[in-house]
């Protein structure tokens, strides 16, 4: 590594992670990250430990009590002392080659080893007692037998098995981690954007949407909310709602018809119920789900109205997203509706709160039933892969004022930056 290379840049020949794994919940993410730094014939070389495979011969309970003991505390304290049997199934889901595998087991027979492990014990036993895993008396007991019985010259124990692992990206090739971009910006001077977008990163996946809330047809910006359109609450109570919803779940259209519900009776506590059906909040969204686990990986998408999903395999190895700062915003004023169009857009108003029509239908709203409106549609998607999502007013660019194809926006974003794109 040169000494004028970034970190965020940088790549290692190689990586070592001893008894890190142990303290990882999100192992198969941290794995990930770490094979992303890898250079092109980098390996990493991952070892952690068994701890319920230590044994004695003949067979001494205290130095089985002692070590059951350390493993309870270790639960206690989000330790897995016992993660071996957990990480070997990790590289059949990953794009790696396990280039060695191996345990290893120390023996344990001298008299100064095995008063080693009994000092251990004793060392540790104000915190066994601290944790409630063992009385005072229990620790007193355990350490004069291991002394007694223990460190007798007949018997002979396997000390602590690992298990060591080394692995390579397949083929040698670097895989790219995830990076995710994100702009939203309203259009209003003085008041919360209407658009909202979000993700959530899970340990082998990624949920993440763009909601575009519909502006209501109102004389004044702020109707049942202070500081918030109705439109603008929605779109945010959507948000929060798939955060929290689907935080460790796949996501669910029957779960968000659920969520859905759940604000409706929000909406209406709040003062929603004053308001006609028309000027209800709606919003257009998409949800996406990208499954990293499998090769290729899975990508499931949910299409609410006009947002939209496109995805593009790129296959070139020097694109790298440039640093460009987001365009100078311009706001305009809040604009009530307009007389002259108000019968027809009160029309469009029912017929999407109600979740009637053919088309309309496909729009969110608090009818709980407009979850289960949406275009599904199922894709795979090749490292290096890049996703990207948005709402109508991104999706004009090639559906309206053709400034460039869907493909070579995503493209774009993917040379560029998302912000670059506005």
């Amino acid at each position: 590594m040169s000494g004028s290379c970034r970190w965020e840049d940088a790549r290692f020949d190689l990586i070592v992670c001893r008894f890190v794994l142990l303290h990882v919940h999100a192992r198969r993410a941290f794995v990930n990250t770490m094979l992303n730094r890898l250079s092109p014939d980098g390996t990493l070389v991952m070892e952690e430990p068994s701890l319920s495979s230590l044994f004695s011969i003949p067979a001494v309970p205290a130095f089985e009590q002692a070590n059951a003991a350390v493993l309870a505390y270790g639960k206690a304290h989000g330790l897995d002392y016992d993660c071996a049997e957990a990480i070997w199934p990790m590289p059949a889901g990953l794009e790696v080659d396990i280039q060695e595998a191996r345990f290893s087991q120390p023996t344990v027979w001298s008299q100064a080893h095995k008063e080693v492990v009994r000092l251990s014990f004793q060392a540790f036993g104000p915190r066994l007692v601290e944790q409630g895993i063992l009385e005072p008396a229990q620790v007193a007991h355990i350490t004069a037998s291991l002394a007694r019985d223990y460190e007798c010259p007949a018997v002979i124990s396997g000390g602590l098995r690992t298990l060591q692992v080394a692995l390579t990206r397949q083929g040698g090739a670097v895989m790219r981690g995830l990076k995710v971009e994100q702009v939203s910006q309203g259009i209003y001077e003085r008041i919360p954007s209407e658009d909202v977008v979000g993700y959530r990163v899970r340990e082998d996946s990624l949920l993440a949407w763009a909601i575009d809330g519909a502006s209501t047809l109102t004389e004044a910006p702020f109707t049942t909310f202070s500081d918030v359109t109705d439109a603008g609450w929605f779109a945010r109570q959507l948000s929060s709602l798939l955060q929290a919803r689907f935080r460790n779940m796949p996501f669910s259209t029957q779960l968000l018809r659920l969520g859905l519900r759940e604000l409706g009776q929000v909406y209406r506590q709040a003062g929603g119920e004053a308001q006609p059906l028309w000027a209800w909040p709606g919003a257009a969204a998409t949800v996406v789900e990208i499954d990293f686990s499998v090769r290729p990986m899975q990508l499931l998408s949910y299409r609410y109205a006009d947002c939209f999903v496109t995805s593009w395999h790129g296959g070139a190895e020097g694109l790298r997203p440039d640093e460009v700062a987001p365009p100078a915003q311009a706001y305009a004023p809040w604009k009530p509706y307009s007389a002259s169009r108000v019968s027809s857009v009160i029309g469009y108003g029912c017929a999407v709160s109600s979740n009637r029509g053919t088309s309309l239908a496909l729009a969110l709203t608090l009818n709980p039933e407009s979850a289960l409106g949406a275009t599904v549609k199922r894709d795979t998607l090749h490292r290096p892969g890049h996703v990207l999502l948005g709402s109508d007013g991104l999706s004009r660019i090639w559906d309206t004022y053709q400034l460039m194809t869907r493909e070579q926006a995503v493209q774009h974003v993917a040379c560029h930056g998302l912000s670059s794109l506005l």
